[in-house]
């Protein structure tokens, strides 16, 4: 409820077919709420028929385009669907009442599994609730000029069992055949690479724990490594004796100084933004070079400079002219 402090918590475990999972932490400011209420404020993508369940994320039977026990009649032998269960006394055991029904108090877990029986995972709320498993959430990128760090918070690992595993190349090129292997320490997962060259890069992370309350997860990230010098223009295709508007929109370590030359033998500017006017039609190059705590960068990119064009209706002529004119017709 909006305006009411959430002074209540309750964990959610989602199993899935083939045994990935995802557990989560619900907070909620009512003495209870129902189990399906839980379930919709955990954040996942349901579909319900009343108080049944019928699908969670991708898996089961999307109501109302399906039947909501379209792979059970229950009465197959094998049927399949969504099973809930609750924690009582650390143990997973069958509700006997339906989500609707069933009355969640403060510290208290439901799971939920595809296609029956209770979760694997054997989580408390200490663990699903921790607020260093809760945030921030998606790992943590650190860049310097040569390097790159990236961690996460990995909670509940208590047979030490979880493993990770990532790898890192640059924006455009192909992946390595072998990852940087890892495993949580105290709670963080930490993966480091040194001398990397300045540019945009992609990270690629995979953590597993079968049996704890992180489950398994993996994350595609870019960041950028040093200073990427880039620019932009507007107009893109200016006229002569038009001003025109260039944008420092250089990546990674932020730039000290700024340095631009236009291509058209006219004085440098310096600044984060700045304007210039072409005084001549033709193709240009402009020259951003960045200086930060990295060294300098550069970036170049062209510019058409357009002289205006204008149609007399009445002479049915078609003169060029390389400033601005204007006619009345």
């Amino acid at each position: 409820m909006l305006g009411m402090p959430s002074a209540n918590r309750a964990g959610v475990v989602v199993q899935f077919d083939g045994g990935g999972h995802i557990s989560l932490c619900v907070p909620f400011a009512e003495e209870t709420i129902s189990g399906l209420e839980l379930l919709q404020r955990s954040g996942l993508n349901i579909a319900n028929d009343g108080g049944a369940v019928c699908r969670i994320e991708s898996q089961g039977c999307d109501f109302p385009v399906e039947p909501c026990f379209c792979q059970c009649d229950l009465s197959t032998p094998g049927c399949r669907f969504w099973a809930y269960s609750i924690r009582v006394a650390g143990r997973w055991r069958s509700s006997g009442a339906g989500a609707s029904q069933r009355r969640v108090a403060d510290g208290d877990i439901d799971g939920w599994r595809w296609p029956g029986g209770p979760p694997a995972v054997e989580p408390t709320i200490e663990e699903l609730c921790d607020p260093l498993r809760l945030a921030p959430l998606f790992p943590d990128i650190t860049t310097t000029c040569d390097a790159l760090s990236l961690s996460m918070p990995f909670q509940g690992d208590d047979n030490a069992d979880a493993s990770a595993r990532a790898r890192v190349r640059r924006v455009g090129a192909e992946w390595p055949d072998d990852y940087t292997a890892a495993r949580p320490v105290e709670g963080q997962v930490t993966v480091q690479w040194a001398g990397l060259l300045a540019g945009d890069y992609e990270v690629e992370l995979q953590l597993a724990d079968p049996d704890g309350v992180n489950a398994s997860s993996s994350w595609l990230l870019t960041t950028t490594v040093g200073t990427v010098a880039d620019l932009s223009i507007e107009p893109a295709s200016p006229y002569v004796q038009k001003e025109v508007a260039f944008a420092d929109t250089s990546r990674g370590i932020e730039p000290i100084t700024r340095t631009w030359r236009f291509g058209d033998g006219s004085a440098v500017q310096h600044g984060e933004r700045v304007v210039h006017a072409y005084s001549t039609s033709g193709p240009y190059t402009v020259t951003l070079t960045v200086a930060s705590s990295c060294g300098e960068a550069v970036a170049r990119r062209p510019v058409a400079v357009r002289s205006f064009r204008l149609i007399f209706p009445r002479l049915y002529s078609l003169v060029t002219l390389p400033y601005p004119f204007e006619v009345d017709d």
